[in-house]
């Protein structure tokens, strides 16, 4: 289902509410690793699980769960969002260097060829990494004190472009698996996001000659 990150989001949303409100700090972190390395072993580092004698236990609680679609794997990047927007609003200092997130990305990307390699004989869902976290925070602290000119039609040209792209990619996956029989992988991902792109962006041009298509953003 496309839209799986956005009730995951509501889901995390409402239990790290509830958390925040009832439990202490260390507690909710300990809940966030507990998540985290759940949707690991659910998608990239399955193939640490996948030949041990609990593996069919897992495949069970899995399938109910849905650990990388659903609120486990909200809740870590929630409550990081949460670190960050209050040490930012707090004014605390920010990280001023280029150099931590273009490091992690490079750590990011070695480890994905790492599992890559390690888990070549298994079919896995290549989608959250160890590295992902700490990026994924280095990256967002460091832009948050960007000063970035950008004219308000080109945001709005993106906004809508990223409305578009959302609402045609399924279809376009569909599309693209009737023709070349990818059913997941890089190759798949690459296909869509290019594609998906590009149907949006002339959709963005045509509606000036089809009010119609104004309705789709």
């Amino acid at each position: 289902m496309g839209s799986w990150f956005i009730h995951a989001s509501w889901q995390g949303m409402l239990l790290l509410y509830w958390m925040l409100k009832h439990w202490s700090g260390i507690w909710i972190k300990v809940i966030c690793v507990l998540c985290f390395s759940i949707v690991l072993l659910d998608t990239s580092y399955k193939f640490i699980i996948i030949n041990s004698p609990y593996n069919y236990l897992w495949d069970e609680l899995s399938s109910i769960i849905l650990p990388s679609e659903s609120f486990v794997a909200s809740i870590p990047y929630l409550y990081l969002g949460k670190i960050l927007a209050e040490k930012y609003k707090a004014g605390k200092r920010m990280m001023e260097r280029a150099y931590t997130p273009i490091f992690l990305l490079l750590a990011l990307f070695f480890e994905a060829l790492l599992v890559r390699h390690q888990s070549e004989s298994v079919e896995i869902r290549y989608e959250q990494f160890v590295f992902l976290i700490p990026f994924t925070y280095a990256m967002v602290d460091f832009l948050l004190r960007r000063n970035i000119n950008i004219r308000h039609n080109v945001c709005l040209w993106f906004r809508q472009l990223s409305i578009l792209v959302f609402l045609t990619h399924q279809l376009l996956i569909l599309m693209i698996y009737r023709i070349t029989g990818y059913s997941m992988g890089l190759l798949l991902t690459f296909m869509v996001v290019c594609s998906s792109a590009i149907v949006s962006f002339f959709i963005i041009k045509c509606s000036s000659r089809i009010k119609l298509l104004h309705y789709l953003y």
